[in-house]
Parts: structure tokens; C-alpha cells; sequence
């Protein structure tokens, strides 16, 4: 099913919490924040949002919850050094003052914890209950965005026809400037009046804008069938639209009517609001 690159889940399971966040990236980025006691299955989490998730930036988050603190241990060595060393800078120094247990609890590095093991299937169980939230919330991204992408194409589609019913006789109404052209230029100097039109002929063609509107119309197939035919279509899509809009501005380079130009003008401004909806589609 279409999916787009932004979502978010998280699940909560016996003092352990996992957060996911996702949004769009070119290609599939990952970034893990856990605890140093569970980098060990940094790999292993890493493979099972790959099974799942092809494109964006994700942003996992693993972290204990209070319950899940574990045992707190006095760090003696810790202590012990602290200790020698006030009491040598008292007697270096002829300080005032005495050490309780209220000084030794300000250093934060007096007391360590030692969390509970954390089982990998625990972890891979609380991931992929994430993951199952963050890919209803793209899916549903996605069908919002799919709402837009075919008003998109609708838009597009009828630019095109437009522009289709305006350039039918347009070689000939080529031929008639570029002939209107050459006499004022030139007089009564040409006599041969089939060699003009031959060159006029040549000249309209390649100002023939007929091919540009075919393959319009065909990459606005292309991509209406490419939403239903994969679930991963972002990077085809985005290939689609660039092919419209080189398309679109090769139409506009090579007409000489105004009301095609203005017409690629408005073209070409639905294609820039296509690619916007089309680059959060994973």
C-alpha cells in the first residue's frame, strides 16, 4: 500500500520505551539513540526497520523507564579517591568544615545502576509494534497525499489538452508568418515561391510541438498507473515529474504563440506543486 516518508510510533512494554520518527529523505537513514547496554542489538534492530521501512529518515529512540532503572550501586573506587581528596585539601589548605553523606550524594558519579538484561525478542517485539504504528500513520499520510496528487494530474492533464487544441494548425499558421517574414525582408528578390515554402515548411517543423504533447500525455498515464502498481513508487514518480516539466519547458522554447507559452507558464507551476506531494511518497 502508498506510503509516505512521515509518521511516528511508539510503544512502552515493561520498563523499556521506543519511540519512531520518520520523514522524508532521498534514501532510507537511520539514526539509534539507546542505552550503552543494548548497543549490542543495534544490528539486529537496524535489519528489522529495513525489513519494513525503504525510504526516509528515521530517528529511533530506546530508553529505560523508572521501573526499569535497576539496582543502584555505590561506585567505591569512586568514593574512596573523593574522600582522599578532601581530606588532603582540608589539611593542605586549613579548611573549615566536615563531610557527610549530603557531600557524597552531590557527585553523581558516586552512585553507577546496573539495569536489568534486556531480552533481544522484547526489544524486536516493542520495535515492530512502533513500526506497525508509524506505518498506519504514512499510510494514512499517504492517502491525504494521494488526494492532492490527483487533483495534481486531473490539472495537468487538462493544461495539456489545452495546449493540444491550441497548437492544431500551428505549422500552418507557422508557414504563414515565416513567409509574411521573408517577403518584408526580402521583396521582390525571391521569385521561387516553392523553395520559400519548402524552407518555411522546415523551419515550422521544428517548431512543431505535436511529439512534446504526446509524451505529455503519455508520462501522465505512466504516473496515474504508477500509484496503484507498487507500494515503493517515490523515486519513479519524482522521475515522472522531472520528464514532465523538461517536456513543458521544451513546449515553451519552441512555441511562438502566447497563449501556448502562457499556458506552460501555468504548466509548468501545477508540475512544481506535483513534485512537492510527490517527494514524501516513500
Amino acid at each position: 500500500m502508498l506510503q509516505s516518508m512521515t509518521g511516528y510510533g511508539c510503544k512502552e512494554k515493561d520498563g523499556i520505551r521506543i519511540e519512531i520518527r520518520s520523514v522524508n529523505h532521498r534514501y532510507l537513514n537511520i539514526n539509534m539513540k539507546m542505552p550503552a547496554t543494548l548497543i549490542k542489538y543495534d544490528i539486529v534492530l537496524r535489519n528489522a526497520i529495513k525489513g519494513v521501512i525503504r525510504r526516509g529518515n528515521v530517528d529511533v529512540y530506546i530508553s529505560f523507564l523508572p521501573e526499569h532503572a535497576g539496582k543502584v550501586l555505590l561506585n567505591n573506587n569512586y568514593v574512596a579517591n573523593l574522600i582522599d581528596t578532601m581530606k588532603k585539601l582540608k589539611y593542605d589548605y586549613n579548611l573549615e568544615g566536615t563531610m557527610d553523606v549530603s557531600t557524597v550524594l552531590s557527585f553523581k558519579d558516586a552512585f553507577m545502576s546496573e539495569p536489568e538484561e534486556v531480552e533481544e525478542g522484547l526489544l524486536l517485539e516493542l520495535l515492530n509494534s512502533a513500526l506497525d504504528e508509524l506505518c498506519s500513520m504514512r499510510v494514512a499520510e499517504a492517502q491525504s497525499i494521494l488526494n492532492e496528487i490527483n487533483i495534481g494530474i486531473n490539472d495537468i492533464e487538462r493544461i495539456t489538452n489545452k495546449i493540444e487544441e491550441k497548437s492544431k494548425g500551428f505549422c500552418d499558421r507557422a508557414i504563414v508568418r515565416i513567409e509574411k517574414r521573408l517577403n518584408e525582408l526580402i521583396g521582390q528578390i525571391v521569385n521561387d515561391r516553392e523553395r520559400l515554402l519548402q524552407e518555411a515548411a522546415y523551419l515550422a517543423e521544428k517548431t512543431d510541438i505535436r511529439e512534446e504533447i504526446d509524451r505529455l500525455k503519455s508520462h501522465v498515464k505512466q504516473f496515474a498507473g504508477s500509484l496503484f502498481n507498487n507500494a515503493i513508487v517515490g523515486k519513479k514518480l519524482d522521475f515522472i515529474v522531472q520528464e514532465l516539466y523538461r517536456e513543458t519547458n521544451t513546449i515553451a522554447a519552441k512555441s511562438q504563440e502566447y497563449d501556448i507559452v502562457a499556458l506552460t507558464v501555468e504548466l509548468k507551476n501545477k508540475i512544481e506543486q506535483l513534485r512537492e506531494q510527490v517527494q514524501n511518497i516513500q
